[in-house]
């Protein structure tokens, strides 16, 4: 009976997932996963992009107006496997597969250019150990902290991959500190501070960053969330990232490149069919994510994030 319900958990998800899409985190869960235990997830992330960046104004402005990147929709399967190697440290594997569709010209007065992308594009492996695990019956119930590192592996560096926007064709490698807490019942909180290494963009003619150092980044997230009835949580996050070098993609009006950033408020709502109590890694969870800060190439007024998670 329980192998029959694990494969429906993961038929629907393949099912929910052949329409939308999202990219989750790469370590997962700062709470860690317990020794032996077997950690599937599938998650998607969707967005449609309606602003970049405008040198002339120095702010974003209307994807559609200039030249450049006229219209971007992309989705980015992600799955991941984790597991549970000691008490305190874990494992896992992401892999991704993206689809996009990108419009750009030129200049202003020449035709539309349509490019329309898909297949896998990276492949993560992860570790996380857990330095710090504490409880107490104060108003500080416990604290996890634990330090993760990661690297992808780029499954495609095609010409025309590079250029639809699919993926930048670079191995990366995120490292840094994760935390996961409780506060006297009232809440939990979570969140990570990581570097994000992006390395050099090959050298294709026609993509924008040819030949280009990707601007590494600091990520950075942390949410308040908490279980309000047996079944369901609700939750909101500051996350986002902050360039720590200039974009050469992104420049001011006088030419001088610029460092990019990304912060968002992000919603969340989490559903438990096995209890929160019980069950805390065995959910559904859709998340929406709405930038109040950006500077990038071009960027969403929103994106949306579901996904669906089952312990063994």
């Amino acid at each position: 009976m329980k192998k029959r319900f694990v494969l429906f958990m993961l038929f629907a998800a393949v099912i929910l997932l052949s329409e939308v899409s999202f990219s989750a985190d790469i370590l997962g869960c700062p709470n860690g996963i317990l020794k032996g235990t077997i950690w599937p997830r599938f998650s998607l992330k969707m967005y449609d992009a309606s602003e970049k960046w405008n040198k002339v104004t120095e702010e974003m402005g209307d994807i559609s107006e200039g030249a450049g990147v006229q219209s971007q929709k992309k989705k980015s399967f992600d799955f991941r496997l984790g597991y549970g190697l000691l008490k305190n440290l874990d494992i896992g594997l992401n892999l991704k597969y993206g689809m996009v569709e990108t419009e750009k010209k030129k200049s202003p007065t020449d035709p539309i250019k349509e490019f329309t992308q898909e297949g896998l594009t990276d492949l993560w492996f992860s570790g996380k150990y857990m330095f710090i695990d504490t409880s107490s019956d104060g108003f500080f119930e416990y604290l996890k902290l634990s330090f993760g590192i990661s690297y992808a592996i780029a499954l495609n560096t095609e010409d025309e991959a590079l250029i639809a926007g699919l993926t930048p064709g670079v191995d990366q490698s995120q490292s840094g500190l994760l935390i996961h807490g409780g506060l006297g019942g009232l809440c939990e909180y979570a969140g990570h501070l990581l570097y994000h290494y992006k390395g050099t963009a090959p050298e294709v003619q026609g993509f924008g960053r040819s030949g280009q150092d990707i601007p590494d980044s600091m990520n950075y997230m942390f949410k308040i969330e908490k279980g309000v009835f047996d079944y369901l949580g609700i939750g909101v996050a500051a996350t986002g990232f902050f360039g720590v070098q200039e974009d050469l993609s992104l420049v001011d009006a006088s030419g001088e490149s610029l460092k990019p950033y990304c912060h968002n408020i992000m919603l969340m709502l989490e559903i438990f069919p096995f209890k929160y109590t019980n069950y805390e890694k065995r959910k559904f969870f859709l998340m929406l994510n709405l930038p109040y800060a950006v500077r990038t190439t071009v960027s969403p007024d929103y994106s949306v994030n579901f996904g669906i998670m089952y312990s063994i």
